[in-house]
């Protein structure tokens, strides 16, 4: 599984689009990354700080997963959906998404963390284990960071 840190900046898009383009192959799992602050929602932070995002439906015989704490792409074109998880989507991310799904029939998987980005990208690595995992900058140089 290839793992995109995404925050619909510019830096994020690039680093999707990149990562569409090179490290995924054909039918294999992007796992699409996203950091809330923990200034939102107190009841979400205090829950799922640690784990991330749990799967908001079920999973049922018409539409099984193996992934219980990830979230399918689906899910995100449902506004119910995301309003449960305090979110708005960027259209050109989800239409990237879309397109990379049918085109390269890749599983496209969505994980919510609240807290620190620095901290929850580095909880990504040990708890889901991507391939590799992709990363836009700020534009930040080394003193600044």
């Amino acid at each position: 599984a290839i793992g995109v840190a995404v925050d619909y900046s510019a830096s994020s898009k690039n680093a999707l689009r990149w990562a569409i383009d090179n490290p995924l192959d054909h039918g294999e799992t992007l796992l699409v990354l996203h950091v809330l602050s923990d200034e939102g929602d107190e009841s979400k932070n205090q829950l799922w700080s640690s784990s991330g995002s749990p799967e908001l439906r079920p999973p049922s015989a018409s539409s099984p997963t193996v992934y219980t704490t990830l979230i399918p792409l689906v899910e995100f074109w449902d506004p119910e959906v995301l309003k449960g998880y305090g979110l708005e989507l960027d259209a050109d991310v989800l239409d990237a998404l879309d397109t990379v799904a049918r085109q390269k029939e890749a599983k496209i998987m969505a994980k919510l963390y609240w807290g620190d980005a620095r901290e929850k990208l580095c909880d990504v690595v040990e708890d889901l284990k991507p391939d590799s995992l992709v990363m836009g900058n700020r534009g930040l140089t080394t003193l600044q960071r």
